[in-house]
């Protein structure tokens, strides 16, 4: 995303933020499924955990630099905001959804890559996120899910071929 506009990583987080709120009810039954909120309870975390996608939709567009007065008539300091790099989010079961999206939407907008690691009791609202992240516009490798199928799925490596 730093190779993005900053107008270009506003609208991708905007398309976002609609397709999460498009798809609100079913995002909130994934995570009460998963980790056994009460619905309406799940409900709410998706409308809350938008509300960072938007505000980081909105606060994109304003990454703008500063001319700072010093105390010498004849210089001025500026200020460049661009990307650092990679951010390492990792987040909790117990707000798998609010929790990624306040972590992971300011970077995005920011134009940083994130590597975002989940509990391994909620990967699914993790996975969701980032598929709608991807319908959106998001580029291929901007935002990484790493997150451990075997943890969950103690039998599986026990059954596998080898």
């Amino acid at each position: 995303m730093g190779e993005k506009l900053a107008v270009e990583r506003a609208d991708v987080l905007w398309r976002w933020h609609d397709l999460v709120q498009e798809h609100a009810r079913a995002l909130a039954e994934l995570m009460t499924r998963e980790c056994g909120k009460p619905l309406a309870e799940s409900i709410a975390e998706v409308r809350y955990g938008n509300s960072f996608i938007r505000w980081s939709a909105e606060e994109a567009r304003r990454l703008h630099g500063e001319v700072i007065p010093t105390d010498q008539a004849d210089r001025r300091l500026l200020v460049l905001r661009q990307p650092l790099g990679v951010v390492a989010a990792i987040t909790p079961w117990n707000f798998p959804f609010s929790m990624i999206t306040r972590k992971v939407a300011p970077a995005l907008a920011a134009g940083c890559t994130v590597v975002l690691k989940p509990s391994e009791e909620t990967p699914l609202s993790a996975l969701a996120l980032a598929a709608l992240a991807h319908e959106s516009g998001l580029p291929a490798g901007v935002l990484n899910v790493l997150w451990n199928w075997a943890a969950t799925h103690p039998l599986s490596c026990s059954t596998m071929p080898t």
